[in-house]
């Protein structure tokens, strides 16, 4: 009886044992992990929401924000995604793995894996806070974020590869002012910058006077090339002695030439607000990039791309561990089709011109490459290819080229009487000239008007009009920069048809596109005006040749210009030299203004200059012409 009730005992304990093993695990398999909390919590950051992350962190730091998103905001665009791989634990602690994949606008993804440790308590489950959790080996006070470095960037190159502008050792030329201590010191600094540096006394007073200036601080004026070197000793050793100018060395993009790079080349600088916003990513506010000129229309190829680095930086901004690179591109550079050589001759021919605004544009007539540009005043306007004037009498060569194709030769008979009535208009020569005895050919030596309105009157309507487009008017080409051609619109009436035919009226043309009026005749066939030779631009526009007996003749009728007889006779002009004078009426003035032209070529080469307000082109640009030529290399 005792075994029995042993043996039932001993039944009792295991059943009761077997029964809290069976508890045991069915209480196991009840824990509800945290799944819903880590998902929720994902999501938050990947929206980059702290205040929905700290809701499910025991300890939320106060750089929270900062330290989750960082990286995704260091690109504007960026998106970044959390997701949860695994989930493990018991009722009180668990810990939940994910991947991160947080894609850089513009420049690709960066993964990694991580994890959070969780406790469950009376207020629920919470992750554990640790940074490390956010990436691994991240650190307090620390954060993620994307840092660039741009490539040197290119120059831009002559066409024989004289470097124009580009990264150099320059000095930034600038004032302290507080050692500007009297108006004499300020009239010193003024008179120094401007007698050394052409720096506008405004300029000084504006620098001076900016927002928020200290009497301590260095501001910047203008920036110099240490290059050649004889020439900035000579500034620094003049300027260094006045009180308030201050030099500080660096590196920085800088021109060669300052004509050149006020006119074409451009300026580099800190982007503005609305170029960053055109330029996107990658670009930042602080970045150095093209202002105008060229220097803006090639601005992504002459700064190719930045390497982008990932990393971590302390609350300093020091950056403590590069974590992944995102390589850039090299930057390239441009090349234009300016020879220096004879854009210093051209430089130094309009260099005397200061009482009126002057331009004076050099072409290749075979190619349509501009070899040299100059605008007066330094630093305005760039009125050599943007400009637009009446062309005067130097549209008188397409007049004549609509003439010849008509059938008229250089003996046609061209009287020139002093006026003439044509459509209910009276036209008068420039200057009273009057003859009765004239061919074409004089009547062009000497660009009588009257004898011009009465040949080209009978013309059919849209002669003249087709004439001008082989010379390239009304046609679309570009420069890259602002640039102008030239605009023959259709005449109203047989009165401003007949004003056309002597460049008036309302037909416009820019200096280079003159001066390719000169380089039709050199040629045979007009090219479109070219600047930049690399990168190679899409075709120009093509043009039918002109006759061959037409060029032949205008050839011979420019040679007479230069000739004793001719407008341009007392120029100083080298032989060999073609060319048109023209005298452009505009305003409402009795007598009117004028503008001074003269067009033309020698050898392998075209130019146009003129002068505003000049008066006669024979008398002031030819002259300018002959200085420009006779200053080229024989």
């Amino acid at each position: 009886m005792k075994r029995a009730l042993v043996f039932f005992a001993v039944l009792l304990v295991v059943a009761a044992g077997i029964v809290g093993i069976v508890l045991a695990k069915t209480h196991t398999a009840k824990v509800t992990l945290p799944s819903r909390e880590v998902d929720t919590f994902l999501h938050a950051w990947g929206r980059s929401d702290p205040v929905d992350m700290a809701a499910f962190l025991d300890s939320p730091p106060a750089d929270l924000g900062t330290a989750a998103s960082s990286l995704a905001e260091a690109v504007p665009g960026s998106t970044a995604t959390y997701t949860r791989t695994d989930l493990s634990g018991t009722a009180t602690e668990a810990l939940a793995m994910y991947n991160a994949k947080v894609t850089l606008k513009g420049l690709g993804a960066i993964e990694w894996n991580g994890s959070l440790p969780l406790v469950h308590s009376k207020a629920g489950w919470r992750i554990t806070w640790n940074p490390n959790d956010l990436y691994p080996g991240l650190g307090a006070g620390r954060h993620l974020t994307v840092t660039h470095v741009w490539p040197k960037r290119a120059p831009i190159v002559a066409a024989d590869g004289t470097v124009l502008v580009g990264n150099q050792e320059v000095v930034k030329v600038g004032l302290e002012p507080d050692h500007i201590k009297s108006p004499a010191d300020l009239a010193a600094v003024k008179f120094g910058m401007k007698s050394l540096l052409d720096v506008d006394p405004a300029t000084i007073d504006k620098v001076l006077h900016q927002p928020g200036v200290r009497p301590n601080y260095f501001l910047p004026v203008i920036t110099i090339s240490r290059v050649p070197a004889d020439r900035y000793k000579r500034i620094h050793d003049s300027l260094i002695p006045i009180n308030g100018i201050i030099f500080r060395a660096g590196q920085g993009v800088v021109a060669l030439d300052r004509a050149l790079s006020a006119q074409i080349l451009g300026d580099v600088g800190d982007v503005t607000a609305e170029g960053l916003k055109k330029l996107g990513a990658p670009y930042a506010a602080g970045d150095q990039v093209g202002l105008f000129g060229l220097e803006a229309a090639y601005e992504k190829r002459l700064a190719g791309s930045p390497s982008n680095d990932v990393v971590i930086v302390d609350n300093k901004g020091t950056t403590v561990r590069t974590i992944k690179r995102f390589a850039g591109k090299p930057a390239q550079p441009v090349r234009i089709t300016i020879d220096p050589t004879i854009q210093k001759a051209a430089e130094a021919a309009l260099a005397g011109v200061t009482g009126n605004n002057a331009a004076l544009v050099a072409i290749e007539p075979a190619t349509g490459a501009i070899r040299a540009v100059v605008s007066k005043p330094d630093g305005g306007f760039n009125r050599a290819l943007a400009g637009t004037y009446p062309p005067g009498s130097t549209f008188k060569v397409i007049t004549s080229a609509a003439l010849l194709a008509a059938g008229a030769t250089g003996s046609t008979s061209a009287p020139c009487p002093p006026k003439i009535n044509i459509g209910g208009r009276n036209f008068a020569n420039f200057e009273g000239e009057a003859s009765g005895a004239l061919d074409l050919a004089a009547a062009f030596a000497i660009s009588c008007n009257n004898a011009f309105l009465r040949l080209a009157d009978p013309l059919p309507a849209d002669a003249l009009g087709k004439a001008a487009a082989l010379f390239g008017f009304n046609a679309h080409w570009s420069l890259g920069i602002d640039a102008a051609g030239g605009s023959y619109p259709k005449p109203s009436d047989r009165a401003e048809r007949a004003a056309s035919a002597i460049g008036q009226g309302r037909v416009l043309a820019s200096p280079v596109q003159m001066a390719s009026v000169a380089a039709t005749v050199a040629n045979g066939r007009w090219r479109a005006p070219t600047l930049v030779s690399e990168p190679v631009a899409a075709p120009p526009p093509a043009v039918a040749a002109l006759d061959p007996r037409v060029v032949s003749t205008l050839k011979s009728f420019m040679a007479s210009v230069t000739r004793t007889g001719g407008t341009a006779a007392g120029a100083g002009l080298p032989p060999n030299t073609f060319g048109k004078t023209g005298t452009a009426e505009f305003g409402s003035a009795n007598p009117p203004h004028t503008h001074a032209w003269f067009i033309g070529f020698r050898g392998e080469l075209a130019f146009a200059v003129i002068v505003e307000d000049g008066g006669v082109g024979g008398r002031v640009a030819a002259p300018l012409a002959a200085g420009f030529l006779n200053a080229l290399p024989r």
